[in-house]
Parts: C-alpha cells; sequence; structure tokens
C-alpha cells in the first residue's frame, strides 16, 4: 500500500513533467508517421518524372521499396506505441484529478 501512495504522490508532484512528457509522446509518434509518409510521397513523385536515366529510376524505386517495407515493419509499430504511451500517459493525470477529487 506505501508503494500505491509514493506513486500517486509522486504523480501529484510532477503533473506538469507528465503532461509534457505524454504530449512529447504524441508528437514524435505524428513526427515519425509524417517524415515516413512525405519521404514515401517524394519518392512516387520522383518516378513519375520521364527525364529520370535508367540507373536513377532504379535506385529511386530501391528506396521507395526499402522506405515502404519499413514503414509497414517499424514506423507504424513505432508510431502506434508512441501514440498510446502519450494518450494513456494523459489519461493517467485525467484519472489522478478524477481519484483527488473523489478523496475530497
Amino acid at each position: 500500500m506505501v508503494c500505491g501512495r509514493f506513486q500517486l504522490s509522486w504523480m501529484k508532484n510532477n503533473k506538469k513533467f507528465i503532461v509534457v512528457l505524454g504530449v512529447f509522446l504524441l508528437f514524435a509518434g505524428i513526427g515519425i508517421l509524417l517524415v515516413s509518409k512525405v519521404e514515401i510521397d517524394g519518392l512516387e513523385a520522383m518516378l513519375v518524372n520521364e527525364s529520370l536515366s535508367v540507373e536513377e529510376v532504379w535506385r529511386f524505386e530501391g528506396a521507395l521499396q526499402w522506405w515502404r517495407k519499413t514503414y509497414v515493419t517499424v514506423t507504424l509499430p513505432v508510431s502506434v506505441f508512441l501514440l498510446i504511451s502519450g494518450i494513456a500517459t494523459l489519461m493517467s493525470q485525467f484519472l489522478l484529478s478524477v481519484l483527488e477529487d473523489m478523496d475530497a
């Protein structure tokens, strides 16, 4: 029981830090998604260019395949994890305020 009270008191004393951490996690997840999506869209746009040589087309196609594979295997799972962590962190502060109101 002492451990539970310690956690609640730590959360009460560090509300701003926890909120900033939650917002940071949300922005990090969104940022990773956006960077990957912009890179994929840019490579797709480059492949439409008809003035590319065969070697450049191969290079852009290889890069596009790598980004698409990385997007599915790394970017999406990491982004989802960061977004869920950010939402959970922010929700913990909401739940803490509800618990404080119940105690009062």
